[in-house]
């Protein structure tokens, strides 16, 4: 019979989590290969992209205490949001960047999910950056908003590990007015992306 210890109960819990979210890690040529330039990653396109000034306002020390922080409702440059601090082709770059961090078969309903979370006003926007540089081996790219805060290694496509650095899965998938007369939900969590992770979770318990 197998001992659950408490290093593989950890382990089994985030393996069985990141199925739901967090796409396999497919490195189209490998880190040596994107170092070497010959394949830019999503992110390191992003931040290629970037101006002087967005650089400024959006990128962080690889070692900014904002890297481990945590919240279900923050965002990591509360006044550069994504609409008013990216231009269009940038702020489809980060689209893509965010869906090759879900599973195909549920990026419609995270998607659906961040557009809820904004209560339909601007201020509520996601805001999205960068921790390093392209010289720094954990250099991440994080995106943060209500109900969601997501990390990468910005020199791969597809998700890879974020450096055990916190991220964030959550969602109420009901309108706000409902949100405030009533903000319990039903046992199954009906709509709720992310309640697979919550059953898959329970396992281990």
């Amino acid at each position: 019979m197998n001992t659950l210890t408490r290093r593989n109960w950890i382990q089994a819990a985030g393996a069985s989590a990141g199925l739901l979210t967090i796409a396999p890690v497919e490195p189209l040529l490998g880190q040596g290969a994107a170092r070497k330039g010959k394949v830019d990653s999503l992110p390191m396109q992003l931040y290629k992209s970037l101006t002087e000034s967005q650089k400024q306002k959006i990128c962080l020390a690889v070692d900014d205490p904002k890297r481990q922080y945590i919240n279900n409702w923050w965002y990591v440059h509360p006044e550069h949001r994504i609409p008013s601090t990216f231009t269009g082709e940038q702020r489809d770059l980060i689209q893509q960047i965010f869906n090759s961090m879900h599973s195909p078969g549920l990026r419609d309903a995270v998607n659906r999910q961040v557009l809820i979370d904004q209560y339909g006003e601007e201020k509520n926007a996601p805001s999205a950056g960068f921790f390093g540089t392209p010289e720094d081996e954990n250099f991440e790219f994080i995106y943060t908003g209500h109900h969601v805060t997501r990390r990468c290694n910005a020199h791969f496509d597809k998700g890879q590990g974020f450096g055990g650095a916190p991220i964030f899965y959550g969602h109420y998938p009901h309108p706000a007015k409902e949100m405030r007369e009533n903000f319990n939900e039903t046992k199954d969590h009906v709509g709720n992306p992310y309640w697979y992770q919550g059953t898959t979770f329970n396992r281990f318990v």
